[in-house]
């Protein structure tokens, strides 16, 4: 990999940081991870360099820009991304979220490294006015992890205007899914997402949590778009690949697959594939958790002739198989 482009990480050890990394090396990348471990396993991710980065403390956070020298763009992964979390500590969040991206931005600038990928999130949109959603939404967050994002996309806005960075905004919707081959899945503390936690409850022949039950959709439960997590890496790499390519990619991109599923389909398709009864436990709906949130993902296809290609069946059976892989 001597000759191959640098691409910087920030916070490219947790799950979508990680499996993005090893999309990019088979792509033909060397990616350099930056992370201070406060959200992921030190050590989980064999392979790469990995420089420990406080990326909310400036010097460090150029120290480490130092060390690695040349570098074709940096992916911005590091973020607290919790919504109930972000409810009970905003202030922490909003200082995390900004200082990081901030920090980031501006060492970039002062490196020359010309492309700035940022993980942002369909938490942007609220609750959006129209289903499914594009990209030229108002941004009405409903949680203070959505200000964040808003917040983040203002301030690396600026610095793109300026022209002193090319800045991309990819905002994710429910990224689910693992990557057997590499062993790399979804291990967050605590869990909060749905598909991880089904299977994990299938596995420990558990209840799942099924949070409100009566919200305006036609079965009652909260609709997602989801996409595998693998699928989200290739996103990254296809627009990086694009921009290295001096191709004309907008600011923001949504990454999705522009179908909705319920709560409640998800468990029914985890039956299937499972091939297991899933007991359901109703729990209170979380505060800022919207009734629906799908993609208009048209522009994604559009710029970078590609569409996700992996379904729910799919990452459901992935999860299971990296999960069921630590078990033995």
């Amino acid at each position: 990999m001597r000759n191959s482009p640098k691409v910087i990480l920030a916070g490219g050890n947790g799950y979508i940081g990680g499996t993005t990394a090893f999309a990019l090396k088979e792509a033909g990348f060397e990616p350099i991870i930056l992370d201070n471990f406060s959200t992921s396993i030190r050590g989980a991710l064999k392979g790469f360099e990995v420089i420990e980065t406080d990326l909310t403390d400036l010097p460090q956070t150029q120290h480490a820009f130092k060390k690695i020298g040349q570098a074709a763009g940096v992916i911005h992964f590091a973020a607290k991304a919790l919504v109930p979390e972000s409810f009970k500590i905003p202030g922490h969040y909003y200082s995390n979220n900004l200082l990081s991206a901030l920090n980031l931005a501006e060492t970039s600038k002062s490196f020359g490294v010309p492309i700035f990928l940022h993980s942002s999130s369909c938490a942007v949109y609220g609750i959006p006015k129209q289903i499914p959603i594009p990209e030229t939404s108002n941004l009405e967050a409903s949680s203070p992890y959505g200000d964040t994002k808003i917040m983040a996309e203002v301030l690396l806005n600026r610095y793109h205007h300026m022209n002193c960075l090319r800045v991309v905004h990819l905002r994710y919707f429910n990224p689910a899914g693992a990557w057997p081959k590499y062993g790399w899945g979804e291990a967050h503390e605590p869990e909060t997402h749905l598909i991880p936690n089904l299977v994990s409850a299938a596995l420990q022949n558990r209840p799942v949590s099924l949070f409100g039950n009566q919200y305006p959709t036609p079965d009652g439960s909260c609709i997602r778009d989801f996409i595998h997590v693998i699928d989200l890496a290739e996103a990254h790499v296809k627009t990086l690949q694009a921009m290295l390519q001096g191709l004309n990619v907008p600011l923001r991109i949504n990454v999705g697959r522009g179908v909705g599923s319920s709560v409640l389909e998800v468990i029914k398709t985890g039956e299937k594939v499972l091939e297991k009864k899933i007991q359901i436990k109703i729990e209170p709906a979380r505060e800022g958790d919207p009734p629906q949130l799908v993609a208009d993902s048209t522009l994604m296809k559009e710029v970078l002739n590609w569409m996700p290609s992996r379904d729910l069946s799919q990452m459901l059976h992935d999860d299971w198989t990296w999960r069921t892989s630590l078990v033995k």
